[in-house]
């Protein structure tokens, strides 16, 4: 659910940035992801119970959650100097560019932390 909701998030910046328009399309569907996610995150913990539900949120995914927010900080940081650039140049207007930074802002802790996650259970 996370990876899809980053990739939804991902492909919404992408299109901001290649159509020049703050809306790609719909706006609501990188919202609806985000609530589908919760949703059905929430139901399954609900229905796993507090045991398994706690087991779940061990140590590996709190390494992971804090690698994957410090990934999407260095990516929201950098962010600003690149779209400071594309702005000083015109290439991009100000609701592209903050629809854009918005999207990618999210989409990095989303689809770094499932890579993160991904990673740890390949090899271990």
């Amino acid at each position: 659910m996370l990876g899809t909701t980053g990739a939804v998030t991902f492909a919404y910046a992408i299109l901001a940035l290649f159509y020049q328009t703050p809306s790609p399309f719909a706006v609501w569907l990188p919202g609806a992801f985000a609530v589908a996610s919760v949703i059905t995150l929430g139901l399954v913990g609900f229905i796993l119970g507090n045991d398994r539900g706690g087991a779940a949120l061990d140590e590996g995914y709190q390494h992971d959650r804090r690698r994957a927010e410090s990934t999407s900080y260095w990516v929201a940081l950098w962010l600003y100097p690149l779209f400071g650039f594309l702005l000083f140049q015109g290439v991009v207007s100000w609701p592209v560019a903050f629809a854009a930074m918005g999207c990618f802002t999210g989409s990095a802790y989303l689809l770094s932390f499932v890579y993160f996650d991904l990673r740890g259970r390949a090899w271990s």
